[in-house]
Parts: structure tokens; C-alpha cells; sequence
């Protein structure tokens, strides 16, 4: 057995080959489940490759293949337009907001936006939503 020290292209590229195959066809299959099995082998992918070197720029590649193929998985399921599906899921987070970095997400929280900025103490507002968790 010899160590990995990079994610080998031929591995990167099989992995890619895999979830466009995956994500060719079967319109059946739930929206949710489809996310939930993309994301159990994406999880797995990235756990067996996290100390390796130099993955950005493999993961960000997988990232792109997942994100369009999925989009255009979407809109064949839902016989629309990728555009209007951008428009009504995707949300970009607000300037100067990270999604989850506060404990909530700006798009779903209920508190006015303005709470989201650090306060003069420093500290982000608890959301509501996540104070119960």
C-alpha cells in the first residue's frame, strides 16, 4: 500500500463519471433522496481524500459537475428551465453573510437582517430557530 499525497486524476475523474451517471436519468426518485445520496457519497469521497494535498482545485471540480448536473437533473424532472429554478431555490447569502456562520442562515431566519451584523459586543444575534437545538 503505498500513501496517497494527492487525489489521483483517474480517481477524481472515475468519481465525476460516477455522479453524472447517477445523476443521468431516473427522474422517479425523489428530489430529497437524490440530494440525500449525492451527499452520502460526496461526504465519502471527501472524508477518504482529507489529508491529502492540493484538493481544491479537485474539489471544486466535482463541486461544478454536482452543481450543474443536478441543476439540469431538476429541471428535467420538473420539465423547466434551468433559470427559473435558479431563481425560486438557489439563494445567494446576503453581502458580508456566510451561510451557517452565525448559527442561522439569512434567508431563513425570522429576525430583521440587520441583527445578523456583528453588534458593537461583537457577537451575532441567536437565532430563534436554532436556540431550541
Amino acid at each position: 500500500m503505498s500513501v496517497v499525497t494527492t487525489i489521483p486524476r483517474e480517481k477524481a475523474r472515475t468519481f465525476g463519471h460516477r455522479l453524472v451517471k447517477a445523476l443521468s436519468g431516473n427522474h422517479e426518485v425523489a428530489a430529497v433522496d437524490m440530494v440525500a445520496s449525492l451527499n452520502r457519497q460526496l461526504t465519502g469521497w471527501a472524508a477518504f481524500y482529507k489529508f491529502t494535498d492540493f484538493t481544491a482545485r479537485t474539489f471544486r471540480r466535482i463541486d461544478q459537475v454536482v452543481f450543474w448536473k443536478l441543476a439540469h437533473w431538476l429541471a428535467r424532472k420538473y420539465r423547466s428551465r434551468i433559470k427559473p429554478l435558479m431563481r425560486k431555490w438557489y439563494r445567494v447569502p446576503a453581502a458580508g453573510h456566510a451561510s451557517g456562520a452565525h448559527g442561522c442562515h439569512p434567508a431563513t431566519c425570522d429576525q430583521a437582517c440587520t441583527q445578523h451584523a456583528a453588534g458593537a459586543d461583537g457577537r451575532a444575534h441567536q437565532c430563534p430557530r436554532r436556540a431550541g437545538a
